[in-house]
């Protein structure tokens, strides 16, 4: 029996998140066998999360516009990709030598864990922008709640209870294997997302009546929130007035 696109689109979540809780421990451990200097160890928790706070906005932008399922393919190819990166510097500079209280032991690693980090947190954003938009997509309207509460809820397993952990384990295992793990991780996502049949562009909506009365809206209503919210809402009564090109 075939699985559903919900079902497709909640494993791949879930192995992207339990990813990201793995390299939650993986990230900071690498950096402090690399150096022992506080301040570049913060540097790669900044490169991981610095893209949030310079791409937020262009990626919601970008996520209704374009066909979420394949920018969300796009990013999990990316994200396999650093990881991949990151892996192989991490290879080619063992065995590590001490990590000094200053400076670094392996300048290329730093820099490739570095670069790597930057990449997959500005990666993370487009992706995560797309998937929370993308699950109306995916099922009627009615089943909206019950569909979100199982994506949160394989994401917060994958996140925070079984990744953190797993990644301890696998760091403790092979100073890589989180890497190559995650590579792997990412890689069989996109395999899941790219499976999964349908164009998910964002629908264009005429532009909605401003005037009062009886099935308008009230004046001042911006249009665009009010579409923003009928594309994600498409059963709602108050998206009666309007209707995709």
């Amino acid at each position: 029996m075939p699985f559903s696109p919900l079902t497709r689109f909640i494993a791949a979540s879930g192995l992207t998140n339990l990813g990201d809780g793995i390299a939650t421990i993986a990230w900071a451990w690498t950096a402090s066998l690399i150096t022992r200097d506080p301040l570049l160890v913060a540097l790669v928790a900044i490169a991981l999360r610095l893209p949030w706070a310079v791409f937020a906005l262009p990626a919601g932008v970008i996520a209704d516009r374009v066909d979420r399922r394949k920018l969300i393919l796009k990013m999990d190819i990316v994200r396999s990709i650093a990881f991949a990166a990151a892996l192989v510097a991490l290879l080619l500079s063992m065995p590590l030598k001490e990590a000094p209280a200053e400076g670094v032991a392996s300048l290329p690693a730093f820099i490739a864990l570095l670069v790597s980090a930057l990449v997959i947190g500005a990666a993370e954003v487009f992706r995560d922008n797309a998937a929370q938009t993308m699950i109306p997509s995916l099922v009627p309207h009615e089943e909206l709640e019950k569909a979100n509460g199982r994506l949160w809820s394989i994401e917060i397993v994958g996140n925070a209870l079984v990744g953190p952990p797993l990644g301890a384990l696998l760091v403790a295992i092979l100073l890589p294997l989180p890497f190559a793990a995650n590579a792997g991780a990412y890689a069989i996502a996109a395999l899941i997302v790219a499976g999964i049949a349908g164009t998910f562009r964002p629908q264009r909506m005429r532009p909605l009546r401003r005037e009062t009365g009886a099935g308008s809206l009230p004046k001042g209503w911006p249009s665009c929130a009010m579409r923003r919210f009928c594309e994600r809402s498409p059963g709602s009564p108050a998206c009666g007035t309007s209707s995709p090109t």
